[in-house]
Formats: structure tokens, sequence, C-alpha cells
């Protein structure tokens, strides 16, 4: 019951972990390091720093650099803890083996990686373009083995959308989504009915999902707050985890 964040802490830039129930915050490792995904068995965090990966155990211990371009970011480790899939920047979704070094692409144009609970799909959001004003979104499961594509969500919108996350059911599909003029806020979309509700009213970015589904983490946007929040699937129970 752990969440890693990157944040700046007096005057401290890094990745930090911090108990779900706000307490025994710790730094985990200094500098620009973004993007931060937990291995299944909670042993080791990937993140991206300078458009290179890297894991370290969630000791401190042990930083290993994982690729050595300067262009892959926002790392999603697989299920069986065996796949990093993950964006170069540029080109689209790749899936790095973690036994073999070996990075391969699978999507491309695709951005913001999730792994859908069948265990052998990376979920991808692409901007497939405007249209009246409207920006056109489409969420896709690609086999990382086979290439194999298809549709699971799509949706128009005047903002921004981003951070992508798929929930462990596999129905539930979670983004931010910034209109113009107005904050960020965080959404649901179900993959069966495709009906959408925003769960945020105040400011939400960064959602991502507990491994369980029952809680989305996120970052409050309101002006002057930048804190870290929690609240269960439904958008009920939010709490504050760190001070802004």
């Amino acid at each position: 019951n752990t969440v890693a964040f990157t944040a700046t802490i007096n005057n401290v830039t890094g990745i930090y972990l911090i108990d779900t129930s706000g307490a025994n915050r710790r730094l985990l490792h200094s500098g620009d390091a973004i993007g931060a995904t937990w291995s299944p068995d909670s042993k080791w965090v990937a993140f991206s720093q300078n458009g290179k990966l890297y894991k370290q155990q969630a000791t401190g211990d042990s930083l290993i650099q994982l690729t050595s371009t300067s262009l892959d970011i926002r790392p999603a480790w697989s299920r069986d803890g065996r796949t990093l899939a993950f964006v170069r920047t540029g080109l689209g979704i790749y899936a790095l083996n973690l036994k073999t070094d070996s990075a391969t692409a699978v999507f491309l144009g695709g951005d913001y990686p999730t792994w859908h609970p069948d265990g052998v799909e990376i979920v991808a959001l692409v901007n497939e373009g405007s249209f009246s004003g409207q920006l056109t979104y489409g969420v896709y499961a690609v086999r990382y083995d086979t290439n194999l594509v298809r549709s699971l969500y799509s949706f128009s919108s005047g903002g921004v959308a981003g951070f992508l996350s798929v929930s462990a059911s596999g129905n539930d599909l979670l983004f931010s989504l910034n209109p113009p003029n107005d904050y960020v806020e965080v959404w649901k979309s179900s993959v069966t009915t495709q009906l959408a509700i925003v769960l945020t009213s105040d400011g939400g970015d960064y959602p991502a999902w507990s491994p369980d589904g029952s809680k989305i983490v996120y970052m409050r946007a309101t002006l002057g707050d930048g804190g870290l929040w929690i609240m269960n699937a439904d958008g009920s129970g939010k709490r504050r985890l760190t001070s802004p």
C-alpha cells in the first residue's frame, strides 16, 4: 500500500514513496526522474530520467539502467514482471524484454501505454487529429507479441487527454482531460457501455489505479494545491496524501 510519485520537496526533486495512509514519506531516488511504475511484486520501481529507463529496488538499493537512448519515457510494467512498455519519443510504443534487454516496436504513434489485465495486450491512447475544433482520440489494445490491434474506446473533446490507465478488471479506463480555459479533471469511462463520467470537480491530473482497481491516486490541480490525493474508484472518499 505504497504510492510512488515525482515531486520537489524541500528543494529536492526526485521520486518519493508514501504509504496510502499519508504517512512515512521518503525519498527513493533524487534527480529529474518521472513516470514511476511498480513491478507486480512491489520490489522494484521503474522510471525515466533524461530519456533513459531505470529500475530501482523500493528499498533504494540497486539502481539499474535499462535503456541508453535519450527518448524513452512513460514506462509501464507488465503484469508478469517480464516486460516494460514505454514511449520512445517521436516513434511510438515499444516493449522492453527485461531478460534479454531487447526493445521492439509495438505501436507507432501511440502514447501513455498501460497493460490490459489479460497480460498480453498493451493499451494505448492515440490522438487521431482534430475536426471542427474537437480533438478525436482512440484507445487501442495491441498484442505485443503479434501486434494485433483492437479498438476499445473513442471520444472527441475540446481538451487534451492524457495519462491513460486500465482498471484491474479491464472494464474501465482512467484518463485526464484538460479543457480550454479550465482545470484539468480526472475522467473514467466504461469499455462496455462507452459512457464516461468526470470524477473530480476541482482539478485532477496524473491519475493512476491501485492494483486491485478499488482506489485512484491523482494530483489535485487546483491553483495553490498540487498535492497528491486518493479517492475511491467511483470518485467518493477523496482525501489528501501530501501537502501542496
